[in-house]
């Protein structure tokens, strides 16, 4: 007996399928046995969800072909196999690493992701090309007055800093590339085909590579400004271009006007004063030296994402997402397996709300579609949250 399915060919749609809408598989068999019967075995988490039986087609140059349709009517993850009963035996199909059909006892099973039948993702990005700009590396296009308290500014083409083991990296050396030297760059990006520009941090932030957020209610000053980002949407929507910003909402920076760990900030910053409005942002064991932060890194305290107040602030209406979306960005979410999934969901909401073709890019290192964070699988890709993912998974694969 031999099996001539493949996920690739024979499931139509291939790949993710929708609520509702029926999937269509094909199992062909190449076999002088007497065929009485093939079932689809479908399950569910460690359940079956069903047991679909197939009906004989044809038999056309010794290939038997055995049909069915199958219409699920929840979103989730699924997994499926086959079974064959034949001259009195049942045989198990499960796939190889090919997705080919083969026999054999406990063998991988096929994955089938559903979502949610009115679920579009937006057209903009669709077949482009994105361009990941890092912005203090990018283009300098003003010689503007370096401001940062801590640090120094390169001349353009110096070699930069690299960690160093049992050096600390401070992500102090700056070079100064700014929104305006990339607006001035856009003739030559549209030249290499690209459609879309994500871009690394650009609110205030005391690092160059800006995922400490100072204060996300402004432009750090040493790449511009308000207008600078105007300008720069303008002149990309002139060019059939669109732009992704990086959304850093899982930590500030401890250097923030939020936390304020080194004073740069005239505000109450959370580590100074329990009685600051922002100390229940942040979660403390051993106050004010004990928090909290990404990766045990001291300098990123973790947002406390079950705060109203905080949520309010970055989620709600008028908040820093609608705020920025509504000048028509895209988002890419910086570490968003860290983030709760009802954070994710408000967050999404956000974002759809002011601008429903807005995308929404998570990173996320491993297979999105069955990602499991602190224990709960993530359900990324059922039609509420992401629209896509980094393309780790697809770079390990060319590499």
């Amino acid at each position: 007996m031999h099996l001539l399915y493949n996920s690739l060919t024979h499931k139509v749609p291939c790949g993710g399928v929708s609520v509702g809408i029926p999937t269509a598989f094909d199992f062909p068999i190449i076999t002088d046995s007497r065929i009485d019967s093939v079932r689809l075995i479908i399950r569910k988490e460690n359940a079956t969800a069903y047991i679909v039986s197939f009906a004989f087609i044809k038999n056309e140059g010794g290939v038997q072909l055995w049909h069915s349709d199958v219409v699920l009517n929840e979103e989730g993850i699924y997994y499926y196999r086959f079974e064959i009963d034949s001259e009195g035996k049942t045989i198990f199909v499960g796939r190889d690493e090919e997705l080919n059909a083969v026999i054999g006892d406990w063998l991988d099973e096929w994955q089938l992701t559903v979502h949610t039948r009115d679920y579009r993702t937006p057209d903009a990005l669709k077949g482009g090309v994105i361009y990941h700009i890092f912005v203090d590396r990018f283009n300098r296009g003003t010689d503007r007055p370096f401001n940062k308290q801590r640090g120094r500014l390169k001349p353009w083409g110096n070699l930069p800093d690299i960690a160093v083991e049992g050096k600390d990296y401070l992500a102090d050396d700056f070079y100064g590339g700014d929104l305006k030297g990339i607006t001035d760059s856009i003739p030559y990006l549209r030249q290499l085909g690209v459609t879309a520009l994500y871009l690394s941090p650009i609110f205030e932030a005391g690092s160059n590579h800006r995922y400490d957020t100072g204060d996300y209610e402004k432009i750090d000053s040493l790449i511009g400004d308000e207008k600078d980002l105007d300008n720069l949407i303008t002149q990309l929507n002139k060019h059939g271009m669109t732009l992704i910003l990086d959304g850093v909402f899982n930590h500030t920076g401890a250097d923030s006007k939020y936390f304020n760990k080194l004073k740069t900030y005239d505000t109450v910053g959370a580590y100074w004063s329990k009685d600051s409005p922002y100390y229940d942002w942040y979660s403390f064991y051993d106050y004010p030296d004990g928090y909290d932060c990404w990766w045990g890194m001291t300098c990123v305290p973790t947002l406390n994402k079950s705060n109203v107040a905080m949520r309010q602030y970055f989620l709600g209406r008028g908040g820093i997402v609608e705020r920025w979306t509504s000048k028509g960005v895209s988002w890419r979410i910086d570490v968003v397996d860290e983030l709760p999934i009802d954070y994710v969901n408000e967050l999404t909401d956000a974002v759809k709300r002011i601008n429903p073709q807005a995308t929404i890019i998570g990173e996320v290192w491993e297979d999105a579609s069955v990602k499991v964070s602190y224990g709960t699988l993530r359900p990324y890709f059922n039609g509420r949250q992401l629209d896509g993912v980094m393309n780790y998974v697809f770079k390990e694969l060319i590499i």
